[in-house]
């Protein structure tokens, strides 16, 4: 069973799990069947699940019985369920220690939920949010009259802007800007427009592979 959040907008950082057919009413809350996973879209991709009412957010909540979630280790994911019993048996020497080293990472979602034929998601609302990124950030935040969330020791002046999110410790002034993101960390400046958030990632990518580690 998995919890998909109701969005509240097209979000391009988040992944989405498609519903299918209603199984139950408990507690309240609907229960259906989960048709799919899907990765992190393009925005008009993402529009469009939400415009369809079929899609949620995939949070990453995850519940299951015990004996279920090892008998799909066994069916899926046989060597690592393998290793996981040599660890076990031999928690306290080599051959534990060894198993454990030896294990290939994967995700729960890859390895097993979006593999699973008994898997059911349930629609909720409950003020989730991913604070992994600034447009996250942005929205827990306290605003000005503007919309302008402001954080650190500097203060920042807008002239014919605002929704703007601003970072540092020293002034920072703005002109007919609106929805960025500003962060000042002293050695670096970032500016981006706020939907552009979840491309961070791909930014750091592109530091590293310039060698401009030292400014991460």
């Amino acid at each position: 069973m998995t919890v998909g959040i109701i969005p509240s907008r097209p979000e391009t950082g988040f992944g989405y799990i498609q519903r299918g057919e209603l199984l139950a009413r408990r507690h309240g809350l609907d229960v259906y069947r989960l048709a799919r996973f899907t990765e992190k879209p393009p925005l008009e991709v993402a529009r469009a699940y939400v415009a369809s009412g079929e899609y949620c957010w995939n949070a990453g909540y995850f519940t299951w019985q015990l004996d279920t979630i090892i008998d799909a280790f066994a069916e899926m994911l046989p060597q690592l369920h393998a290793a996981l019993r040599t660890v076990v048996e031999h928690l306290d020497d080599a051959a534990g220690m060894a198993a454990w080293q030896g294990i290939e990472p994967v995700t729960i979602d890859v390895g097993i939920m979006e593999r699973a034929h008994n898997a059911a998601v349930v629609p909720c609302e409950m003020g989730w949010s991913d604070v992994g990124g600034f447009a996250a950030l942005y929205d827990l935040m306290p605003h000005d009259a503007d919309g302008n969330v402001v954080r650190g020791s500097g203060c920042y002046v807008a002239l014919a802007g605002g929704r703007n999110l601003v970072a540092s410790d020293r002034l920072v002034a703005t002109i007919g800007l609106d929805d960025v993101v500003v962060v000042d960390t002293g050695d670096a400046l970032l500016v981006m427009p706020r939907d552009r958030a979840q491309d961070v990632s791909i930014l750091v990518r592109r530091l590293r592979e310039l060698g401009l580690d030292s400014y991460l």
